[in-house]
């Protein structure tokens, strides 16, 4: 681990999955990182959705229709998390009591 200054895109990764260091909680994405799996896993399933209604045979359709599932799963966690980055941003002055005058 590096120690002190920023961690290089193959550390976040490994982070990001739990495999650096067992026991350390890995560090959240950022929100724009978020944003951009969001859109991409919803455009995602909206192709599978396609495929599924376009396509005939049975096994196809089954195989479409779990990727449509997981693109759906995929989508809901990472709008999660993209809500709970964005909270998080949002809160950083102690509620909110920083912004407010005093009387």
């Amino acid at each position: 681990m590096t120690r002190g200054g920023r961690r290089n895109f193959w550390l976040r990764t490994t982070d990001s999955m739990g495999l650096t260091e067992p026991g350390k909680k890995p560090e959240m994405p950022g929100p724009r990182l978020l944003l951009f799996q969001v859109v991409l896993w919803f455009a995602m399933t909206l192709v599978w959705i396609g495929m599924l209604t376009q396509t005939q045979g049975e096994d196809v359709q089954v195989l479409y229709g779990a990727l449509v599932a997981l693109s759906l799963v995929l989508t809901v966690a990472n709008f999660v998390l993209l809500r709970r980055a964005r909270r998080g941003t949002d809160n950083s002055g102690a509620d909110g009591q920083a912004d407010r005058p005093t009387r």
